[in-house]
């Protein structure tokens, strides 16, 4: 008896799971792939093309030689590489990097990720007992929607967005009591926040509370409080349990985003940063006119007054109409979203209004389902009964509406009139098959309205490999000469196909800025100071975070000495390469093509040295002053932040010094000095929570030093420093991780005895 019902359950999946696979790799073929329709423009998408092949490579290349990579010291001054939770190295998902190249993985995960959101969203509808062909529409609507394709070059945030259906159906059958749904609501929540795009999971939170909220209401009004109650205890826990099991990655990213430039914000610099509103008309504009981010298909707007009041599904239809308003308010930007940033650390985490379109688009794509499933029910409806229900003609006012709308604006939009026409052709034909074939059509329709209207004109980078590696030979020149010196790599080239940004982390070579989405806030400070007023995109301009700092005439150079930065990579013609060109006393020319000059700096700050004096300043602040004189030798003083427990005697003459890093890996750095007096080892790498040092065996603590260094203090004579990235966030992540899976082994043992 069992079989045929396992049977019925597994092509219930297996078939529209084949049908949406196919059409995932359709869509991916003929609306991304082959669609790059402008090959000029190489380095359009940044994340795409400057930020997540770089990242990725570097990760896992390190996990393919069995090291796990915690530290990055290949841009800045150096920065924590796993609390860049953006990465997602842990996501189960993107472990296919190990036996693919990252470029061809991209793709792969592209489609399989379309495939799985399509696929939740069909297996969500059928649990609110739409249709098969409902589910298939809500599929297609979800996957093809214009903000998740819009994200495709943005990996991080496309695939954090594919997860909404599921665990929206999870939180479903939590609250429904359902068996072992807890521990499949586990292992969603933390698979979404080892993704690392936060936000992303924020909004699928939103969306499902707003379904769990109508289900305990439901069910209260049922007398099943109880039940409800329970339900949502388990919903916390699992959440809880989620958030342990992703700690090892959480607590760093954390650590890391405190000291990030965009931690804090106003809703001022929200808007400045990010004015990503979309106003009432021109939402609605997009939304009939069938274009750009909004759109979710011609049926959405016609078919909501098919399922407004629908009792038999009220759940649904409340819970999606809320989800899809709520939304488009806050798209809206003014007033709804001034009182959204004013919630307390959620408000003001995330500044871009019109990311809220992934809820849009995610109950939008429900209620289609339900609209089409409504349509099915009616199929044996008599026309005169049909003609007379509200629901009918709210959907026809509306589509009437939409055509008035665009005449107005002199567009006209076909597939809205042919779902129109459908519609009317429906409601005018009294046949059971008729109807459905033109439910079917219709249907097509609306595919049709996505598919050919969303996509990408961007080149994907699996096609254009080379542009990570255009200049080589100038790269490889540096790194022959480079040392344990850094090189300044103009910002000027980040968006052009010839020197793209994190050539620090693709050549293993010490890069001094760089294009950053958590960057430290103390970078910011720092390399703003260097060219005051002269970064536009520097700290309290557009963007804290990119790190595209430009070197001017007018430039302190004596700051960018601090960061022991030898060559400096120019675009020719840019201020700070006629200046460098200008003073060859100080910047030796050693390579000149059509496009770019390299200058080394002549008696540059080594990266590790010796100092015998210190003082130490008040704040932060009262330090980057002091660095900021002309008159400040880094090579006589240390300036320190923290009071000295026992304060360096007055040398009676200069400290004779010899420092010499004998090894130098990401997470671990040897140095031999041999000194004269004490003083002060520093080293020109970030100071940051998590370094340990280590004097002949023996651990002393870590000064910051100048600002942004790390400075240990030595007695005369020989000694070997090692410092060693040791985590702390890490290693409580890892415990708790631990304890969490122990605690799920004890809950499922325990449930299986007591159902058994």
């Amino acid at each position: 008896m069992k079989k045929p019902l396992l049977s019925a359950a597994l092509l219930e999946v297996v078939v529209p799971g084949a049908v949406l696979l196919l059409l995932s790799f359709l869509f991916w073929k003929f609306r991304i792939f082959d669609s790059g329709v402008n090959p000029t423009i190489e380095v359009g998408p940044v994340d795409l093309y400057i930020e997540i092949p770089p990242m990725n490579e570097y990760g896992f290349t390190a996990l393919r030689a069995g090291h796990l990579p915690l530290w990055n010291p290949y841009q800045f001054c150096g920065e924590p590489f796993l609390a860049m939770a953006y990465v997602g190295l842990l996501y189960p998902f993107h472990l296919m990097n190990l036996w693919f190249d990252v470029l061809t993985s991209l793709e792969i995960s592209f489609v399989f990720h379309m495939f799985f959101g399509a696929l939740g969203m069909w297996c969500l509808a059928r649990h609110f007992r739409s249709t098969s062909l409902g589910g298939l529409c809500a599929a297609m609507t979800f996957a093809w929607s214009g903000w998740l394709i819009l994200n495709n070059v943005l990996p991080g945030v496309f695939e954090a967005i594919t997860w909404m259906p599921l665990t929206v159906l999870l939180l479903d059958l939590v609250l429904e009591g359902r068996r072992w749904a807890w521990i499949g609501l586990i292992l969603a929540l933390t698979c979404q926040l080892l993704i690392g795009v936060p936000e992303i999971l924020l909004h699928t939170l939103y969306a499902g509370g707003v379904f769990v909220l109508c289900r305990m209401v439901e069910m209260s009004w049922r007398g099943a409080w109880r039940s409800a109650v329970r339900g949502a205890a388990v919903i916390c826990a699992s959440g809880a349990i989620a958030v342990l099991l992703a700690a090892p990655q959480l607590l760093p990213a954390a650590e890391l985003t405190q000291q990030s430039a965009r931690a804090a914000g106003s809703l001022t610099l929200a808007q400045a940063l990010y004015p990503g509103v979309i106003p009432a008309p021109q939402f609605l504009r997009a939304a009939v006119g069938n274009a750009g981010a909004v759109t979710v298909g011609v049926l959405p707007l016609l078919g909501l007054g098919l399922v407004i009041g629908w009792r038999r599904y009220r759940l649904v239809w409340i819970a999606g109409t809320v989800a899809a308003v709520g939304a488009a308010l806050l798209v809206f930007g003014e007033p709804v979203y001034r009182y959204y940033f004013a919630i307390p650390v959620i408000g003001s985490m995330f500044r871009r209004p019109m990311k809220f379109l992934d809820i849009y688009s995610f109950a939008q794509s429900l209620l289609v389902g339900l609209a089409v499933t409504r349509l099915q029910t009616w199929s044996d409806i008599r026309r005169r009964e049909l003609w007379l229900h509200p629901g009918w003609l709210a959907a026809l006012a509306v589509g009437v509406a939409g055509l008035v709308w665009l005449a107005s604006l002199r567009e006209v939009n076909w597939y809205w009139v042919a779902a129109l026409v459908l519609l009317l052709l429906f409601g005018l034909v009294g046949r059971r098959a008729v109807r459905l074939g033109l439910l079917t059509a219709l249907c097509v329709v609306q595919a049709a309205s996505l598919f050919f209207t969303t996509g990408d004109t961007h080149v994907r980078p699996v096609k254009r490999p080379e542009i990570f590696h255009r200049r080589q030979e100038l790269l490889d020149t540096l790194k022959r000469n480079l040392g344990d010196a850094r090189v300044y790599l103009s910002s000027k080239f980040w968006f052009w196909p010839d020197l793209t940004a994190k050539q620090g982390l693709l050549n293993k070579m010490a890069v001094s800025i760089d294009y950053e989405p958590l960057a430290v806030e103390r970078y910011a400070r720092f390399f703003t100071a260097i060219t005051p007023g002269g970064n536009p995109t520097s700290f309290g301009g557009a963007a804290p975070f990119a790190g595209a700092y430009y070197l001017m005439p007018g430039s302190h150079w004596w700051l960018m000495d601090l960061t022991g930065t030898k060559y400096f990579v120019m675009l020719r013609g840019e201020p700070g390469d006629v200046f460098m060109s200008q003073n060859q006393a100080e910047f030796r020319p050693i390579y000149d093509r059509a496009f770019a000059r390299v200058f080394e700096r002549q008696h540059v700050l080594p990266r590790a040295y010796f100092v015998s004096r210190a003082r130490t300043l008040s704040s932060p602040d009262a330090v980057l002053a002091a660095l900021d004189t002309p008159s400040f030798d880094p090579r006589l003083e240390v300036l320190l932040e923290d009071p000295e427990s026992d304060p360096l005697p007055a040398p009676a003459a200069e400290a004779s010094a010899a420092v010499h890093i004998s090894s130098y890996e990401p997470e671990r750095v040897e140095i031999e000095a041999d000194v004269s007096a004490p003083g002060y080892l520093v080293l020109t790498d970030l100071h940051y929570p998590g370094w340990k040092a280590f004097v002949d065996d023996r651990e002393e603590p870590i000064s910051r030093a100048d600002y942004l260094f790390r400075a240990v203090r030595l007695a005369p004579g020989h000694s070997v420093v090692r410092f060693e990235y040791q985590p702390r966030s890490f290693r409580i992540g890892i415990a708790l991780s631990a304890a969490a899976a122990v605690l799920i082994a004890v809950a499922a043992a325990w449930n299986a005895r007591r159902t058994n």
